[in-house]
């Protein structure tokens, strides 16, 4: 597997916040670091509280889709090898990237 486009939606072992474990779980590639690396957002069933969460239900896929609504996490980033890519799951529209490319310019304003 290559390197996964910008917008794509992965499933990859997500580390948790103290690092002491991780969860399978979906995430999107929002960009592209170096050494076969990528940045993705966390994404999550869970609504949670965050007022920085964006939702994605099936409309906002260009290509495949996840099995529940979900909500991208823009305040969860990690950087991950892209050999702990377990899988190619979808990939969002041009509409919703631009959602997330704005929330993440805020995030980091």
């Amino acid at each position: 597997m290559g390197i996964p486009s910008v917008g794509t939606v992965i499933l990859v072992p997500f580390p948790f916040a103290n690092l002491s474990r991780h969860k399978m779980r979906p995430a999107l590639v929002v960009a592209h670091a170096e050494f076969n690396n990528v940045i993705v957002c966390q994404i999550t069933t869970n609504p949670y509280s965050s007022k920085k969460a964006i939702v994605l239900q099936e409309s906002d896929f260009a290509r495949g889709n996840l099995k529940a609504v979900s909500y991208i996490r823009p305040d969860k980033l990690s950087t991950l090898e892209t050999g702990l890519i377990r899988a190619e799951l979808a990939e969002i529209n041009s509409q919703k990237q631009r959602q997330v490319k704005t929330a993440l310019i805020k995030l980091f304003g």
